[in-house]
């Protein structure tokens, strides 16, 4: 099984008209109710085909490059099949082809209208224009990017217009909680710990001890002397980039603490 990444953005969709948008936009969320690596639009994602017309009539402007063209900007979350790159190269393949890919609109539960649509919106040219940033542990990356997709409705074929990396870096703690995956205090590692050191004790302080005497030791034992747990952090053989989203998992499973521990 591929490894699941974790994005989220804003997307600028372009059609002809806000019609054209509305359409495109009920036919994506069909499409996305037995998609395994989903691209939420989180501003329509609960909306019915009416609601999203009205959503896009009111939000939706004349794209600045063509004013005879409208657009939309939405913001969106995804699970990413190794990256959310797949998501966006096959972004418009509800168009073309459903009956073949794994987000099939072809199917008994599906109502004919949303197959017209897909039928008279291949004829159609979209674009849309992506700001996303993406992580995926196993890989280790946290990615930020820009990349345009077009829908050609000659070839009905979908092309990458243009890509920029903005940002390229390794999956850490720090860097997490620095583009907005997490807030600082919901997720940890060793590295992290040490260079957040004074923020850490506070952070153990408030510790919930109650589920575990021995727990409840090793949190006063650190309290007790933190210059010393300090000491014992910064050992080298520690793998310092090992993600944890829990003081006690830190402590308890990576350094494998117990309530007899010196430091």
């Amino acid at each position: 099984m591929a490894n699941l990444s974790t994005a989220f953005g804003t997307v600028t969709i372009t059609a002809k008209d806000p019609n054209i948008l509305a359409q495109f936009l009920s036919l994506h969320l069909k499409s996305e109710e037995h998609a395994d690596y989903g691209t939420t639009l989180t501003d329509i994602n609960k909306l019915n085909i009416k609601e999203v017309q009205q959503y896009v009539k009111k939000n939706s402007y004349p794209s600045k490059p063509d004013p005879n063209y409208y657009s939309i900007d939405l913001t969106f979350s995804g699970t990413g099949c190794w990256s959310f790159i797949s998501n966006i190269n096959w972004f418009f393949s509800c168009l073309k082809n459903f009956d073949k890919h794994d987000y099939s609109l072809k199917r008994n539960d599906v109502e004919p209208i949303y197959l017209e649509i897909a039928q008279s919106l291949s004829k159609e040219r979209l674009t849309a224009n992506w700001h996303v940033t993406d992580s995926e542990s196993g890989c280790d990356f946290i990615l930020v990017y820009d990349m345009e997709i077009t829908w050609n409705p000659e070839k009905q074929e979908q092309v990458i217009f243009s890509e920029t990396k903005e940002i390229s870096t390794d999956y850490t703690a720090e860097n997490l909680i620095e583009y907005d995956f997490y807030d600082q205090g919901e997720v940890w590692d060793i590295q992290y710990i040490r260079d957040n050191y004074d923020y850490f004790i506070e952070c153990l302080k408030q510790e919930n001890t109650d589920f575990s005497n021995d727990y409840k030791t090793i949190v006063e034992s650190i309290l007790a002397q933190p210059d010393k747990f300090k000491e014992f952090i910064n050992k080298p053989d520690y793998n310092v980039s090992a993600i944890w989203y829990d003081i006690s998992e830190i402590l308890l499973d990576e350094l494998e603490l117990t309530s007899t521990s010196t430091f």
